[in-house]
C-alpha cells in the first residue's frame, strides 16, 4: 500500500507546478542574459554561447531535482505516515518520473535556445550528464531519509510508556521503566463481609489485650477507615 495517498500526490503536483514555473522564469532570464552578453561580444554564432547554455541548463536540472525532492519531503511530513522506512521505492519512482518530465521539457527548450541565429549544432554534454547524476545523487538521499525515518519511529516506540489495565483479582504487578499499571479490583459482597468481620475481631482483641488508649485510638481509626473503604462500591489501586 502506498505511503502517500492520492490527495498527497495531487498536492505534490500542484506544489511542484507552482515552484517549477518560477524556475522557468528564472531560466528565461538567464538565457536572455547569455544571449545579450554574447551579442555584445559578437559571439552569437560561436560555440562559446552553446557551451554557456549547456551549463546553464545542467544547473537548471540540478535546481529542479533539489526542488522536487524538497516537495516530496514536505508532502510526506504533512500527509504521510511518520515512518517512511518502507517508502524508498515509492519516493524514488515519484522523484524519477517528475524529474524525467522536467528534463524532457528542458531538453526541448535548450535545443530551441541553441538554434538562435540558424545554428544547427548543439552542445549538450553537461546537460545530458545532469539527469543520471541527479538521479543517483537523490536516490542516496532518499535511502538515507527513509532509514532515518524508520530509526526515529523505532526510537519513539521504545520511549513510549506502556500501560497495563487489569480487571479482576491481582496480587502483585511489576512493570518496567516508563510503564504504568491501572488495576481495578472488584471484591465480592461475601469477601467484604468476611474482611469487615476480621477487622472487628482485631478491634475486639485490641481492647481485650489492654492496648494503651492512645495506640488503640489510632488503630481503631485505621480499622474504621478500612471498614468505610470496604463499604464503597469498588476499590481501585494504581
Amino acid at each position: 500500500m502506498p505511503l502517500l495517498s492520492d490527495t498527497a500526490i495531487e498536492k505534490f503536483r500542484v506544489l511542484c507546478n507552482v515552484q517549477l514555473a518560477e524556475g522557468r522564469r528564472l531560466l528565461d532570464v538567464n538565457i536572455g542574459r547569455i544571449n545579450a552578453d554574447c551579442a555584445k561580444r559578437g559571439l552569437v554564432h560561436s560555440g562559446a554561447r552553446l557551451l554557456m547554455l549547456d551549463e546553464a541548463f545542467a544547473v537548471a536540472v540540478a535546481d529542479r531535482a533539489i526542488q522536487i525532492w524538497r516537495d516530496i519531503v514536505r508532502v510526506h511530513r504533512t500527509y504521510g505516515n511518520e515512518n517512511a522506512g518502507g517508502a524508498a521505492a515509492e519516493f524514488k519512482s515519484l522523484f524519477e518520473d517528475t524529474l524525467q518530465q522536467t528534463f524532457a521539457e528542458l531538453d526541448a527548450k535548450l535545443r530551441e535556445a541553441q538554434t538562435l541565429g540558424g545554428h544547427n549544432r548543439f552542445a549538450m554534454d553537461a546537460f545530458q550528464r545532469a539527469l543520471p547524476h541527479q538521479l543517483e545523487k537523490h536516490f542516496v538521499e532518499i535511502d538515507l531519509y527513509c532509514e532515518d525515518s524508520a530509526r526515529s519511529a523505532m526510537a519513539t516506540d521504545k520511549q513510549a510508556p506502556q500501560s497495563y489495565n487489569f480487571y479482576g483479582t491481582v496480587g502483585a504487578v511489576q512493570t518496567g521503566a516508563n510503564a504504568v499499571s491501572n488495576i481495578a479490583q472488584s471484591i465480592g459482597a461475601d469477601e467484604k463481609e468476611r474482611l469487615k468481620q476480621a477487622l472487628r475481631e482485631v478491634q475486639a482483641e485490641l481492647t481485650a489485650a489492654g492496648t494503651p488508649a492512645a495506640a488503640r485510638e489510632d488503630l481503631d481509626q485505621v480499622i474504621e477507615d478500612s471498614v468505610t473503604e470496604l463499604d464503597q462500591p469498588s476499590t481501585t489501586v494504581s
